[in-house]
């Protein structure tokens, strides 16, 4: 009871109490592996993490061919955004997490020579095993390239081809195989994230994770409510032997430096709750509160 199952009715706390206890307990390491596989979407943790993973040659595939310098590609787009290692924003968007800041290939700028069209590239992407509904962009001023996006559910089927514009030559063809392990492991948390990778089952297990969430929340905000003393907050009081809250306060400090915007809003919790204590001290200077 209180692990593995929940006791009592809705109208008693136990019940709740229970019903939280057992969620956290069955949903844990769901709720933990979304965490962890949603960092990559996060502003400090994913940008960081994929420098430190390039430089060691972890992540990212090398170029497939002689790289656009960054000027180039934003000379004909002034009002685009210029991105890291001269990829193109347009191009960025249709690509995988992990190839989104690599260095795309240049076509061959040849005098007198016209791009084969887009009707001709789809077609020669079509003989090299593309499917019709694969992600086409245009390229990017007179040395850009013609890219091909692949992004199906399984994300061991991932492809990425690029196309010289002036003879359909194939400039670099780009798969999962290609990745760096850090690249692997991201893109298929990503993946199982979003629940693709594994059927409707895996779509179902992640639905319940973000269930369970939901659930925590609900249920810890009533049993505060069936708790709280009237008229009062019903703050819990501290620990009796400080020791035994040493190990929270150590998971909140880990968790806090991994997840910086957590780690902030925990600090503007305990500057709230602080200042709280500190203001009731003033209206009952003979009351002690924790």
């Amino acid at each position: 009871g209180g692990v593995v199952s929940v006791r009592g009715s809705p109208s008693r706390r136990i019940f709740w109490r229970d019903l939280h206890a057992v969620t956290g307990a069955f949903a844990g390491a769901v709720i933990l592996f979304l965490a962890v596989t949603g960092m990559p979407w996060s502003m400090f943790w994913g940008a960081h993490v994929q420098k430190w993973a390039t430089a060691a040659n972890l992540y990212e595939p090398p170029p497939p061919a002689q790289v656009t310098p960054d000027w180039q590609m934003s000379a004909t787009m002034p009002n685009m955004p210029h991105t890291p290692h001269g990829t193109d924003p347009a191009v960025s968007a249709q690509m995988p997490w992990a190839m989104e800041k690599m260095d795309m290939p240049t076509s061959q700028d040849m005098p007198g020579m016209s791009p084969i069209g887009v009707d001709r590239a789809a077609a020669i992407f079509r003989t090299l095993g593309l499917p019709a509904w694969a992600s086409i962009s245009l390229p990017d001023g007179p040395k850009g390239a013609y890219v091909a996006s692949l992004r199906p559910d399984r994300v061991e089927d991932t492809r990425v081809v690029y196309l010289d514009q002036y003879t359909g030559k194939v400039l670099g063809d780009v798969g999962f195989k290609d990745w760096g392990p850090a690249a692997k492991a991201i893109e298929w948390g990503i993946a199982v994230h979003q629940g693709q990778e594994y059927g409707p089952l895996n779509r179902y297990l992640m639905l319940a994770g973000c269930v369970a969430v939901l659930l925590l929340a609900v249920t810890s905000i009533t049993m505060w409510g069936k708790r709280r003393p009237k008229g009062a907050l019903g703050v819990p009081p501290p620990p009796a032997e400080p020791r035994a809250a040493r190990g929270l306060i150590a998971i909140m400090v880990v968790v806090g430096i991994i997840y910086p915007l957590v780690g902030a809003t925990l600090i503007g919790a305990f500057l709230v709750d602080r200042g709280f204590v500190l203001a009731q001290r003033g209206l009952h200077p003979a009351r002690k509160i924790a």
